[in-house]
């Protein structure tokens, strides 16, 4: 009687455990989940919509998570350098007429922007520049209408612009290549297939005085400020037998000593006398010159348009020191980079107090 009463029992239970299995299903013909947590972790994971996994995008509950919440506007990765200019046409106009290049060329910076342009550029533009790399003679590209050769109508700053941004059927490179190596590849493009020429400079304090630009020979600068400015003054003088033949810049020299009060383009005179003195005779001796006084800041504000309006104004008022000084205002235009050209890391003060300076170039 007793096993007869098992084996019913059994077969009721092996009923039931099929019952149980066939017929509890969801309309798409799923299993209900009786522990869904064994399945769906509650652990948070950085930048997981949880609204989104769980199909329930209108659920606070789920979606109002602090891993899935947008950053603060305005808020930038530690050691990003905003870049200033929108991706228009004014903006490329824009950028060719300010920016300038600055990392100073040498042989390094030359083979490095070689390499970057092996790995991002020869497959469209070819190994000579001519617009004739594997996709394009591979039907997969038309022809470039941009051939890289000398006398090329095209600024440095309008080439880092397109890097930056793409222009045309070229894509933007921004995402691949840091500023530093766009510039790196501006320098190579320009010195290979361009075939400028550029001097190599160096200041005898060691201090990094000027800014390396395009020359057609070799300067050597002295690191005297007024020596320098002399060097190159005369060397872009119009009596110059080659000046028809230079580029249309000379190198950037930085003016040190010449100092303003925090966040404020009021010159302090007392410490700047000396320097602005020094300038004042080199444009004096030269009376047919042109520059240009270029502001930098550190990146003190988040906010880049009142860095480059701090910029701007600080060079601006160097300009307006020299006028009194009795040079000529049609002589001397400015020009206000913000932070974005530094020269030096933004991390500690010493790299700041660098970034901080005003820059005096001659143009033709």
């Amino acid at each position: 009687m007793k096993r007869k009463y098992l084996n019913r029992l059994s077969k009721l239970a092996i009923v039931a455990a099929v019952i149980s299995i066939t017929s509890c299903r969801d309309e798409d013909g799923l299993a209900p989940e009786y522990m869904p947590d064994m399945y769906r972790s509650p652990a948070v994971e950085p930048y997981v919509d949880y609204g989104e996994l769980r199909g329930n995008y209108s659920d606070a509950a789920y979606t109002d998570k602090m891993t899935a919440r947008q950053s603060v506007e305005g808020t930038i990765p530690r050691g990003f350098v905003p870049y200033g200019y929108d991706n228009t046409a004014e903006g490329y106009e824009l950028a060719g007429v300010n920016l300038k290049n600055p990392v100073a060329y040498t042989d390094k910076v030359a083979a490095d922007g070689k390499e970057l342009y092996g790995m991002f550029c020869v497959h469209c533009h070819g190994k000579t520049g001519q617009g004739d790399g594997s996709i394009v003679q591979n039907d997969k590209f038309p022809p470039l209408p941009v051939k890289f050769a000398p006398g090329l109508d095209i600024s440095e700053g309008k080439m880092f612009h397109t890097i930056t941004y793409g222009k045309g059927l070229m894509g933007s490179h921004a995402s691949q290549l840091n500023q530093e190596e766009r510039w790196k590849l501006v320098h190579y493009i320009r010195s290979e297939f361009l075939k400028e020429a550029h001097a190599q400079t160096s200041s005898s304090n060691g201090e990094g005085d000027v800014a390396g630009d395009s020359t057609t020979q070799q300067i050597s600068f002295t690191g005297d400020l007024a020596n320098d400015l002399d060097l190159i003054f005369d060397f872009f003088d119009e009596e110059n037998p080659n000046y028809d033949a230079l580029p249309t810049r000379s190198p950037s020299v930085i003016l040190k000593g010449v100092y303003f009060g925090p966040a404020s383009y009021k010159i302090t005179l007392s410490k700047s006398k000396e320097t602005l003195e020094s300038v004042v005779a080199a444009l004096t001796k030269s009376a047919k010159v042109k520059v240009e006084l270029a502001g930098h800041t550190d990146h003190g504000s988040e906010d880049e348009s009142i860095n480059v309006n701090l910029s701007k104004n600080r060079a601006n008022a160097v300009k307006e020191h020299l006028v009194k000084k009795g040079i000529a205002e049609s002589r001397i235009s400015v020009v206000g980079f913000g932070s974005s050209q530094p020269i030096a890391s933004n991390e500690d003060a010493e790299g700041k107090a660098k970034n901080r300076r005003t820059e005096i170039t001659v143009i033709k």
